[in-house]
């Protein structure tokens, strides 16, 4: 089955020349596929026309022989601030697209050998003067058999002033990036340097590799811990932030350079990541703490000299306050025991009264005590040998006890107990 046709039919009389006799010629064409054919193309220009209308894009159709403007959309009449009307017949450079004909012409030869010319940043001024950047780009292509130019110009005003905030800020940053006192460095996911500053160039002794070929982090930059380990590519502490995506603070590494002179740093990493929170790499900063290495080092030896001087200056204090006190000891215990010696004499030839043997008493006791202490005292700075101190004083002998115990013994006296303390 056809299905439904659709059929042109064509009819005409025809006379024949002998007679009056009249014929008609009818004919009967199918017309289906060309009039689905001019339905397509009749879509094809409403769609053409509604994009054309309401693009977000400015777009200019000029004839391809007079480059002159014959259509302009809503939107480039917005943006340059002319109506439609103002603008057919117009060529570009008369809008403000080129700076005069010349120019003009230039592209528009350009167009013609290559039919299809692209201006990424291309200056254009409206109707009020004001500066507008657009991209803008035209191609040619056959419409009926004959060549039309077609011209796409989008707003980039707004991009370049972000993209120029962006470079600003950039700059800032590689700036203060490569002036710090820091050094900082880059690395993917791979742990392949990226970036690195002058500061990291110059603990480091050398500027490795960085970018699509770079090095691996601690391949080449003589790496080790301070207690001598090797800083091993497949166990560190950058390779667990790049996996864990977790922090590393105060790793402290020591750097060999190529000249063979070492650098005592302190490390710190933070992942980085995507949108998405996957790590895709990991920024480190670290700072040269040599000199606070050394400055510790003279430090502990000058607490370790101190110790030793202060531990010299106690046993000097300790020898000399015992070779001091010891003739001291004895001179006092010798003034006590003729001040006991006097006090007896005076108890003997004095009046039996009760004030007097009062006061003779408390002299005593007092003497007593004070002679208990020269004698602790002498015992504890320094034993005495064995030896008798005899007092001859009517028949008695007073002797110093042996063991130091603060008693004396009264030998042949008939008033003291033979063992009453001194």
């Amino acid at each position: 089955s056809l299905g439904r046709r659709i059929m042109m039919l064509d009819a005409r009389t025809l006379r024949e020349p002998e007679g009056n006799r009249k014929s008609i010629l009818l004919s009967i064409e199918d017309v289906t596929d060309r009039m689905r054919a001019e339905a397509a193309v009749a879509l094809s220009e409403l769609r053409f026309r509604r994009l054309f209308e309401s693009g977000k894009d400015g777009i200019l159709m000029l004839d391809a022989h007079a480059a002159r403007i014959t259509d302009a959309n809503p939107f480039i009449c917005d943006l340059l601030g002319y109506t439609r009307a103002d603008l057919i017949g117009k060529e570009l450079w008369q809008i403000g697209l080129f700076k005069d004909a010349e120019n003009s012409k230039e592209a528009m030869r350009e167009l013609q050998e290559k039919r299809y010319i692209r201006y990424d940043v291309l200056p254009l001024k409206t109707k009020t003067g004001q500066r507008v950047d657009v991209e803008f780009v035209s191609n040619v292509y056959d419409e009926g058999g004959l060549p039309v130019i077609q011209c796409n110009i989008r707003d980039i005003t707004q991009r370049r002033r972000m993209e120029e905030a962006l470079r600003s800020t950039r700059e800032d940053f590689r700036v203060l990036f490569d002036l710090g006192p820091v050094a900082i460095f880059a690395c993917d996911r791979e742990g392949v340097l990226q970036n690195y500053n002058q500061r990291a160039a110059e603990l480091w002794g050398r500027e490795p590799k960085f970018g699509l070929d770079g090095e691996r982090f601690g391949e080449s930059t003589g790496l080790h811990y301070p207690d001598g380990r090797p800083f091993l590519q497949e166990s560190n502490a950058i390779v667990d932030v790049l996996r864990t995506g977790t922090f590393a603070e105060d790793e402290e590494l020591l750097i060999e350079r190529p000249d063979g002179s070492r650098v005592s740093i302190v490390l710190s990493l933070a992942p980085l990541k995507d949108e998405a929170g996957a790590v895709t790499g990991a920024i480190a900063a670290f700072h040269d703490i040599t000199e606070r290495k050394r400055l510790e080092e003279v430090l502990a030896k000058r607490n370790e000299e101190l110790a030793a001087a202060d531990g010299a200056k106690n046993q000097f204090i300790a020898v000399l306050s015992h070779e001091l006190r010891s003739p001291l000891n004895a001179i006092r215990g010798w003034v006590q025991i003729l001040r006991r010696s006097d006090a007896q004499a005076g108890d003997i030839g004095a009046p039996s009264c009760g004030s007097s043997t009062s006061s003779t008493t408390s002299a005593s006791t007092t003497t007593r005590r004070k002679t208990s202490m020269s004698c602790s005292g002498a015992r504890s700075s320094r034993p005495m040998k064995s030896s008798w101190n005899v007092c001859m004083r009517r028949g008695a002998s007073r002797a110093r006890s042996p063991s130091g115990s603060g008693f004396c013994r009264q030998l042949h006296c008939p008033t003291h107990h033979p063992a009453s303390p001194c």
